[in-house]
């Protein structure tokens, strides 16, 4: 059962990088380039093919007679096998399960939330040099404020990204920091003039296209204020 497995799940990969490639609309090149390079992947989920109560109850739905009386044959071994099975592939690959990832190196994968902060961080401190270095001259007190607003969002990313660093190093489970007065200040502005433009649109003292593009932009700013939220993990 558990070889089967084993080369019933490589199969399935191998297949479906096949068709990919047969068929280069179907996927994307990351997903293109995740399937060659995953094999341990692939191999972790072809070790954990526990079997449980579906293939006991599978077993023990076996009739005790057939149709003309006589007992169902071998109805005691299936159960058996069946029950050795279970038992296999639950203990021995259940506790071996957590040898098999440190011996493959598998890394966890980072999460969505996690790389989206590392961008940001990458995106804002980029911008920052832009604005100091090579941001053609103009108004310098426009510059001064956009390079007062980066080098503010550059700092609340950096907080954040160290904080949760060390907490995977230490692997602590502590409460997430409260966001500073003025974040919390901006956070309150928001919520009102998200109200004040509900309440403009309603009224219909502006028209819907003014007030649309007005929500688009409250939207980007109050979701790069969330970023800055420390988030629980």
């Amino acid at each position: 059962t558990i070889i089967v497995r084993i080369i019933w799940v490589f199969a399935g990969a191998n297949m479906q990088r096949i068709f990919e490639k047969d068929h280069p609309g179907f996927g994307s090149s990351h997903a293109n380039t995740a399937a060659g390079t995953t094999w341990k992947n692939v191999l972790l989920v072809a070790w954990t093919g526990t079997r449980g109560v579906i293939s006991l109850a599978a077993a023990l739905a076996l009739p005790l007679v057939m149709t003309n009386g006589a007992p169902f044959p071998k109805r005691d071994s299936i159960i058996f096998l069946a029950f050795v099975v279970i038992f296999v592939t639950l203990v021995v690959q259940g506790l071996s399960l957590p040898l098999l990832v440190r011996w493959l190196r598998i890394e966890p994968a980072k999460d969505a939330a996690s790389e989206q902060r590392e961008l940001q961080l990458f995106m804002a401190t980029n911008t920052l040099n832009f604005i100091e270095q090579d941001m053609p001259e103009g108004n310098s007190e426009v510059r001064e404020k956009l390079r007062r607003k980066y080098d503010f969002l550059v700092r609340q990313l950096t907080s954040e990204h160290r904080r949760l660093q060390k907490i995977a190093r230490s692997k602590a489970v502590v409460s997430p920091t409260e966001p500073d007065e003025l974040l919390s200040a901006q956070l309150e502005i928001s919520k009102f003039q998200r109200s004040l433009l509900l309440r403009l649109h309603k009224e219909g003292d502006f028209g819907d296209d003014v007030i649309k593009e007005a929500e688009q932009e409250m939207d980007i700013n109050e979701l790069k204020l969330n970023l800055q939220v420390p988030k629980e993990e």
